[in-house]
């Protein structure tokens, strides 16, 4: 009796089968690299300015780029953990172009913080050259001048600053913590 069921059936399974190994072959085919140079372009760079907003619950938030009178951006990559330290201020980022979420995303490979609460703001590692403390943004050193205690302790920690440049010197009025 169960052979006779199998006998029946027997030639639908192995067509099904048979479908089912085409349809993979088919998928594998379409998913080998194209010969005559159709390989996609390298992605290009891409530089964007706006507000840092975090949004979500905790465990599962996002962070975009509130970029004033066009859609918000996505940010991802490596440098999310630094920021988010950065929500609400203004900054600019540098990255590679993705998509994923509405409006697109920014891989982020670089940023510069530019305000922070409505003022110029200074971003670098904190450094101490001869006896003096300055703010080292990778290109120039920055000296500060009234450094406020909890930053002293700070050497070689990422921060942002606010205050006022003067004669090259630079008056630190608030600060925070980056990294």
């Amino acid at each position: 009796m169960m052979n006779d069921r199998f006998e029946r059936t027997a030639p639908a399974h192995l067509a099904c089968c048979a479908m089912i190994l085409a349809l993979l072959a088919a998928l594998a085919a379409a998913c080998q690299p194209r010969a005559g140079g159709d390989t996609p372009a390298p992605a290009t760079t891409a530089r964007d300015t706006g507000r840092v907003v975090a949004s979500g619950v905790e465990g599962m938030n996002t962070l975009t780029l509130n970029r004033e009178g066009r859609p918000d951006i996505g940010l991802v990559g490596e440098l999310l953990p630094e920021i988010r330290t950065l929500t609400g201020a203004t900054i600019a980022v540098q990255g590679t172009p993705g998509t994923g979420v509405p409006g697109g995303t920014i891989d982020v490979s670089s940023y510069e913080v530019l305000e922070v609460n409505g003022s110029r703001a200074w971003s670098g590692v904190l450094v101490l050259r001869d006896g003096a403390y300055a703010l080292d943004d990778g290109a120039a050193l920055v000296r500060l001048d009234a450094v406020p205690a909890a930053l002293t302790g700070r050497i070689n920690s990422k921060i942002w600053i606010t205050g006022v440049l003067e004669a090259g010197r630079l008056r630190v009025q608030s600060f925070g913590i980056i990294r």
